[in-house]
């Protein structure tokens, strides 16, 4: 198995723990649990998870209710010798403290190609610290920030990575409230 799509189910904290128990020692390259409500409490078990897994590529958990809690605790294991390239967190409360949380890993880590965190409440205040750290990252090639309220602030701060940024090819800031300034 190397593809499960489990998205609009009832699947919560613990069928997840049963799923990425078993998931681990896997062949597993793409995971979607999107839309099955889950919450923070599941932030070990996908740390625990991403850190240990050697096949996982692809993880959307959009729709879920997700907040800061979540991605600090996904951080540290992104640091590490994570393989995923694709990370989905779309329509989910991470706010611009869960956006600034992942902002250390996104600097070191050299896997990751795709970030999509569309409709996730950002500001430009989170957002511009989650740049300052997206400016040493050296491998993404695409980021989809739409429908946040990054506004003219984020921008700004976006615009000193697009600078330096080596390999970025695909930006989306659709519905991002900016304007002239930005």
């Amino acid at each position: 198995l190397q593809v499960l799509q489990l998205a609009n189910n009832n699947i919560q904290t613990r069928g997840t723990a049963a799923i990425l128990s078993a998931a681990v020692s896997s062949n597993l390259r793409e995971l979607c649990l999107a839309s099955n409500h889950l919450k923070d409490d599941v932030s070990s078990v996908f740390a625990e998870f991403l850190s240990r897994s050697q096949t996982i590529q692809s993880l959307d958990l959009s729709g879920n209710s997700l907040t800061s809690r979540f991605t600090t605790a996904i951080g540290k294991s992104l640091e590490g010798d994570c393989p995923l390239t694709d990370l989905i967190l779309s329509n989910n409360p991470l706010g611009g403290k869960g956006i600034a949380a992942l902002g250390p890993a996104v600097a070191v880590n050299e896997r990751l190609r795709s970030l999509t965190f569309v409709q996730c409440k950002i500001d430009g205040a989170g957002f511009g610290s989650f740049c300052q750290e997206f400016e040493k990252n050296t491998s993404i090639v695409k980021v989809n920030f739409g429908h946040n309220p990054i506004r003219d602030e984020g921008a700004v701060k976006f615009a000193n990575v697009l600078k330096i940024h080596p390999s970025l090819k695909d930006v989306d800031f659709e519905l991002c409230e900016i304007g002239d300034e930005g």
